[in-house]
């Protein structure tokens, strides 16, 4: 066999390239805010907002961030995947707060904790109060590129 033969046949396996894009999924509803109790994609104290993840890669951390304000000292909040093999509806997210200030959350969700289709985030409020979620965004990696033509440069 020749040298060229040999360097494809043991060496060029060994380098193989493979696509990974960070794609975002908005959860529309809470653009501007979104007060549980008022029955938007849930019922009394719960938001559920169910969504897919085209091409998402199974085994890569995710990430959750958005933004909530409670109506009262002392709210109580949680979120947890429905659909998550590994977390078993483990919460990723419970927080009590001690002020009415609107605040930041930034989460990583572990590997497999959402899948390509039918996922469901539910965000409930406990104790009979209410919170605003705001901004709602998951950010995933994909596999997949999502421009199918070539960029064009001019100058």
């Amino acid at each position: 066999m020749s040298f060229l033969g040999r360097l494809r046949d043991n060496v060029v396996v060994l380098f193989t390239e493979e696509t990974r894009v960070t794609r975002y999924k908005v959860l529309t509803n809470s653009i501007g805010g979104l007060t549980t109790g008022q029955n938007i994609e849930g019922h009394g104290s719960e938001w559920s907002p169910m969504f897919d993840l085209p091409d998402i890669v199974p085994n890569a951390p995710t990430v959750l961030t958005f933004e909530a304000k409670p109506t009262a000292e002392g709210t109580r909040f949680t979120v947890r995947a429905s659909q998550s093999p590994v977390s078993a509806n483990k919460h990723v997210v419970d927080h009590t707060f001690t002020d009415t200030e609107r605040k930041t959350f930034h989460v990583v969700l572990e590997p497999l904790a959402l899948q390509a289709a039918t996922n469901e985030l539910i965000f409930s409020v406990a104790g009979g109060q209410n919170a605003t979620f705001y901004d709602a965004v998951i950010m995933y990696t994909a596999d997949k590129v999502t421009v199918k033509k070539p960029l064009e440069f001019t100058t």
